[in-house]
C-alpha cells in the first residue's frame, strides 16, 4: 500500500495529465482513507500524495472535498509540513465546494478546526458578494452568531469579522443576522468584550444597520445608541500588532461607500462614530435620539481635537446627524464646529476634505442660518478652491457646494410659486 501511494504521488507531482488520470481511476478516496486512518508512515505518505494530486489542479480540489476530505485538508493546513500547508489552504479557498464543507465542520469540530474554518470563511467572504450569499445559504449565520456568544475569544473575534463581511451592503444578509439575534450578540460584546472584540463588534454593528431601516430601529430599541455614545466618549485607542491603525477608508459596492468595517483601527472612539453614522443615517428618530444623547457635541469635539481618523469619521457623523433634520441643524451654530470643518476643507487630507465638505453641505441644506454662518466664515471660497484642486472625489464636493449656495428651503417652483423642501429628500432628489 505504501509503495502504491508513494508511486501515485511521484506520478502526480507537477503533472496535470497524471493528476487527472489518477483521479479518474478512483484513487482520491483511497488516498484520503489512508491519510485519515493509515499507520503513522502510511498516513504521512498519503498526505504528501494528496497534496501532489491537488496542487494546481482545480478539479481534484473539488473531488477531495466531494469525497468528504475537508477535515483532512483542514488537518494538513493546520499540522502538515510547511510546504504542504499552503497547498491545503489553497484547495479550501479555491474550490467552489469549500463553503458548504467549511460550514459543516464548524459545529462539531475541535477549537482549532473551528477557528481555521471560520478564518477560511472570512477570507472567502472578503469583497465577494456571490460567496457571501453562498455562506448565508449554507446556514452559517446562526452558527456564527452562536460563536459570538459562546466561542473562544479568538473565535468570537473571527466570527464578528465574518458577520461584518457578510452584511456589508447586503440587505438580505443583514436581515438574516438580525433574525438570528445577531444585534443582541454584538451589543453584548460591545458592553463586555475585550478591547478588540468591542471595536470589531461596533464596526460590525454599523455594517448590520447601514441602509437597513428595520435594523436601525431594532438596534436603537436594543440600546445601541447609548452604548455607542459611551464608547465614543470613553473608548480607548490602542495601536499594536493586533490593532493596526489606519485612516478611515472604504470601497464602492452596489453604489454605496462602504467603510472597511471589519478591519480594526485600534481606536474605539473612531469605530463608535462610524457605527453611529450608519445607525442614524436617514432615520429621523435615531438622529434625534443620538442628538439628545450628545452626539453633536462629541463629534464636534473630535473634529476639532481628535486624531486624523477621528476627524474623518466625526465629520461624517456630523453630516449624518444634520442631513434632512432642521431641528438638529439648529444645534450646530452653537457648537463651534463650522470653523473646524472649514479648516479641514482648506488644509486636511483628501478624506478629511471630502468628509468635512459633505458635513458643511448637510448643515446648509434647508437651514438659512447655517448657510449664512458658513458663507461669512469663508465657506464658499474654501469649497470653490477645493473644486479647482485635484481632489479625487469631486462629486461629493460639488454636491456640498450646491447645498451651501442654494436656498433649498425656499426654491421657486416654475408652476406653483415658492415651495418648501421636503426634508426627506436629498437636494439632488428635490431638484429632479
Amino acid at each position: 500500500q505504501m509503495a502504491g501511494v508513494e508511486g501515485l504521488g511521484a506520478l502526480a507531482a507537477d503533472n496535470p495529465a497524471n493528476q487527472s488520470e489518477i483521479a479518474e481511476a478512483g484513487a482520491i478516496p483511497i488516498v484520503l482513507e489512508h491519510a485519515l486512518n493509515g499507520g503513522r508512515q502510511l498516513k504521512a505518505v498519503a498526505v504528501g500524495t494528496l497534496c501532489s494530486l491537488i496542487s494546481g489542479h482545480e478539479g481534484n480540489k473539488d473531488r477531495v472535498l466531494a469525497a468528504h476530505g475537508v477535515l483532512q485538508l483542514v488537518d494538513i493546513a493546520l499540522n502538515g509540513k510547511p510546504e504542504q500547508r499552503p497547498v491545503a489552504t489553497g484547495a479550501l479557498l479555491a474550490s467552489g465546494a469549500s463553503v458548504r464543507a467549511l460550514v459543516a465542520v464548524i459545529p462539531g469540530g475541535s477549537p482549532a478546526t473551528k477557528e481555521f474554518a471560520v478564518r477560511m470563511l472570512r477570507s472567502l467572504a472578503d469583497g465577494n458578494l456571490d460567496v457571501q450569499e453562498r455562506i448565508a445559504r449554507e446556514g452559517a449565520i446562526p452558527i456564527l452568531v452562536e460563536l459570538c456568544r459562546h466561542g473562544t475569544a479568538k473565535l468570537q473575534e473571527l466570527s464578528i469579522q465574518v458577520l461584518g463581511r457578510l452584511t456589508a451592503g447586503n440587505y438580505q444578509n443583514q436581515t438574516l443576522v438580525v433574525e438570528a439575534e445577531g444585534t443582541l450578540a454584538l451589543l453584548e460584546l460591545i458592553r463586555g468584550g475585550t478591547p478588540l472584540q468591542r471595536e470589531l463588534a461596533t464596526l460590525t454593528l454599523g455594517s448590520l444597520v447601514a441602509g437597513h431601516r428595520e435594523n436601525q430601529t431594532e438596534a436603537a430599541l436594543a440600546g445601541a445608541i447609548s452604548e455607542l455614545m459611551d464608547l465614543a466618549r470613553h473608548g480607548t485607542r490602542v495601536v499594536d500588532a493586533t490593532h493596526r491603525q489606519t485612516t478611515c477608508s472604504g470601497r464602492i459596492q452596489a453604489g454605496v461607500l462602504l467603510v472597511d468595517q471589519d478591519r480594526p483601527r485600534g481606536d474605539q472612539k473612531e469605530a463608535a462614530m462610524v457605527a453611529l453614522a450608519d445607525l442614524i443615517a436617514g432615520h429621523a428618530d435615531n438622529q434625534a435620539q443620538a442628538a439628545d444623547a450628545g452626539a453633536v457635541q462629541v463629534a464636534a469635539q473630535a473634529v476639532q481635537t481628535g486624531s486624523t481618523g477621528q476627524k474623518v469619521v466625526a465629520s461624517r457623523l456630523l453630516g449624518a446627524l444634520a442631513r434632512g433634520h432642521s431641528g438638529i441643524q439648529a444645534l450646530f451654530g452653537e457648537s463651534g464646529v463650522v470653523p473646524a470643518l472649514l479648516n479641514l476643507v482648506r488644509e486636511g487630507s483628501p478624506q478629511q476634505q471630502e468628509a468635512a465638505a459633505g458635513a458643511l453641505g448637510a448643515l446648509s441644506a434647508g437651514h438659512a442660518g447655517n448657510r449664512k454662518q458658513i458663507a461669512e466664515a469663508g465657506g464658499h471660497g474654501a469649497v470653490d478652491e477645493l473644486m479647482r484642486s485635484a481632489h479625487p472625489n469631486k462629486g461629493v464636493v460639488s454636491l456640498a457646494r450646491l447645498q451651501m449656495k442654494t436656498k433649498f428651503d425656499d426654491v421657486p417652483s416654475p408652476r406653483f410659486g415658492r415651495k418648501p423642501m421636503n426634508p426627506e429628500l436629498s437636494p439632488i432628489q428635490y431638484l429632479v
